[in-house]
């Protein structure tokens, strides 16, 4: 989704540019889209790690070297889930409150309006991930999670609301946001990748928010819906050189999204983007030993736009190049 908001600091105004210089390029993520603003103060550097219609995911840095306060405004209304990866962050919201995220802290926030206010300290840098999300997206997870039905409520009456109950990245979610931010997919893949990895990063989180994020009833499917699973499976099993989003399957399969990832996981034993890739590797794999095709099209065959990204996630997949396996 498309986000327009205006962030500018008040001491020290930034002057944003389309050229990154040398000094930052080693703070760069895989993104669609980079902002770098500059201010005899500092930067701010965003990078969109990926959009849709409904979320994008933004990688943010802020260096700031006197204390001073940024503010984030937009005319429209922001659902974010933040991740506060490095220091601590004040944010004030007004007509609420102030609200410090702690490192390592999660939380979840809806303005009707955006209107933010960060309080910057002298000499630190600031990480945090923020992934925006539309209100149709997150009702995906209302059935299972009390906490966003009640979160929900807030955004069908336009009032400001935060989730923060203290939400850790504990081991798993930080394993998740790692393969996020190192995804060497491109194109129709990557999009495929980042979307199954971000389902699976705000359940994890939803899951670790003590107390309030318990499921409201436990996961089943029927036996219509199994079936209707192992139709999906089977569907993935004759095609193995598409890539099918999640969205295609889930109106072939008359499930919810939700509802068809946790229950082809539990009924396959991994996730849809997983067996799909275990599909096109093993299917890249036996075109390779025997000889049929060149690389070229055994790449392009396996959804991948460039023959490098294929050779990479090959060997990542297998231990070892096409070339030496051809050679055994």
């Amino acid at each position: 989704m498309t986000i327009n908001v205006a962030l500018n600091a008040y001491a020290y105004p930034f002057e944003y540019n389309s050229e990154l210089p040398d000094e930052i390029i080693h703070n760069l993520v895989p993104a669609v889209e980079r902002f770098f603003g500059k201010s005899t103060n500092g930067y701010v550097l965003h990078q969109c790690i990926e959009e849709t219609s409904d979320y994008s995911v933004w990688y943010n840095e802020w260096q700031i070297e006197t204390a001073d306060q940024i503010k984030v405004a937009s005319r429209d209304g922001m659902i974010v889930l933040h991740f506060q990866l490095r220091n601590r962050l004040c944010i004030d919201i007004p007509g609420a409150r102030s609200y410090d995220i702690l490192q390592e802290q999660i939380c979840l926030l809806f303005q009707p309006v955006l209107n933010q206010v960060f309080t910057i300290r002298p000499h630190e840098k600031y990480v945090f991930l923020d992934i925006v999300m539309s209100q149709k997206f997150i009702q995906l997870f209302c059935p299972y999670f009390n906490v966003i039905d009640r979160f929900v409520s807030g955004i069908t009456a336009e009032s400001s609301s935060i989730v923060q109950n203290a939400t850790k990245t504990n081991s798993q979610i930080k394993y998740m946001l790692d393969r996020i931010f190192n995804c060497s997919y491109t194109g129709d893949l990557r999009t495929h990748y980042i979307n199954a990895r971000l389902f699976d990063l705000v359940i994890a989180v939803f899951e670790a928010t003590p107390g309030v994020s318990l499921p409201q009833k436990e996961f089943r499917i029927s036996r219509a819906e199994k079936e209707r699973i192992h139709e999906v499976q089977q569907l993935l099993l004759k095609n193995p050189g598409k890539i099918f989003s999640i969205a295609e399957l889930s109106r072939w399969a008359y499930m919810n999204q939700f509802k068809l990832r946790k229950g082809f996981q539990q009924e396959v034993g991994m996730s849809i983007f997983d067996f799909q890739q275990q599909l096109r590797m093993n299917t890249a794999k036996e075109s390779i030993t025997s000889g049929n095709g060149s690389l070229d099209d055994i790449a392009t065959n396996s959804g991948y736009q460039h023959v490098s990204s294929f050779l990479k996630a090959f060997k990542g997949y297998f231990g070892v190049t096409p070339r030496n396996l051809r050679r055994r």
